[in-house]
């Protein structure tokens, strides 16, 4: 359907702008990056949904999506600090990534919807 592919392009966008970053910036990548990746790629998604909906209804995304996000971000920039490589790589994988997404979806969203059309 056509909001389905309406919301991709923002996920994708956040997981590849933030693998790229985050395997410059701190590690090589290996296999965490990867699961953190598709991780990421799926919540990400759910933000995508929440603000097609919204816009959907003519409507802001709710403040509780939002704080969702930065809460999620927060979570595993934590475990981005964590000593174990594993652990490491994926949460700041995943921080990487929920942050891009939101930062996306507030600001790149009302150029999405011009490019996809209406929703049906």
């Amino acid at each position: 359907s056509k909001g389905a592919l309406a919301i991709l392009p923002i996920p994708l966008a956040a997981v590849g702008i933030s693998l790229g970053i985050g395997t410059f910036l701190f590690e090589h990548f290996n296999l965490f990056h990867l699961v953190g990746g598709y991780l990421s790629l799926c919540i990400s998604v759910d933000y995508a949904l929440f603000a097609w909906e919204s816009w959907r209804r003519r409507r802001r995304i709710p403040y509780s999506v939002v704080l969702s996000m930065l809460t999620t971000a927060g979570v595993f920039a934590i475990m981005g600090m964590s000593a174990i490589p594993a652990v490491r790589a994926l949460g700041i994988t995943v921080s990487l990534v929920v942050l891009a997404s939101a930062v996306l979806v507030l600001t790149a969203w009302p150029r999405v919807i011009r490019f996809s059309g209406q929703p049906s």
